[in-house]
């Protein structure tokens, strides 16, 4: 008798993503780790302008030619587009202006889209770091289990 079935790369996907051995790959840096209380309190999303970049380069990763306009065109695009988006919908509440018939449902969905977008942003800015933390020991432990092509046969 087998105790163990070999699992498919499905299954062992499956289970990871609930067991939320995915999410492990995201290690906040030193900087954040020791930030308490709100992580928005300072989001564009409640000031309205962009938070300030941490670093302008990451030696050895990233240059400033490739940080400087990812964070303006994609971070800055998608805030100053939701604040317009925020300032239009508190018009066509208002009465100011006419309600087009899914206007507004539109308008909610590019809001959502770009209020994502600059979370996501701002998650990714705030952790890039010149330091980077060590992996955590249960991720740095199941990463040789993930290049091992022996689980994948069968599947």
């Amino acid at each position: 008798m087998k105790l163990f079935q070999p699992l498919s790369r499905r299954q062992v996907i499956h289970t990871a993503s609930l067991l939320g051995i995915s999410s492990l790959a995201i290690t906040l840096s030193q900087d954040a780790q020791s930030q308490t209380g709100d992580i928005f309190k300072e989001s564009g999303l409640r000031t309205q302008k962009p938070k300030p970049l941490k670093y302008e380069a990451i030696p050895g990763l990233l240059t400033k030619e490739q940080i400087a306009p990812h964070y303006r065109a994609h971070y800055g695009g998608a805030l100053k587009r939701y604040v317009k988006i925020e300032a239009d919908l508190e018009a066509l509440l208002a009465g100011k202006s006419p309600l087009a018939s899914d206007a507004y449902t539109l308008m909610q969905k590019d809001k959502l889209n770009r209020m994502n977008s600059v979370l996501l942003h701002e998650l990714y800015f705030d952790n890039l770091t010149p330091n980077p933390a060590a992996p955590i020991d249960l991720l740095h432990k199941s990463i040789p289990f993930f290049r091992d092509y022996k689980w994948r046969q069968g599947d």
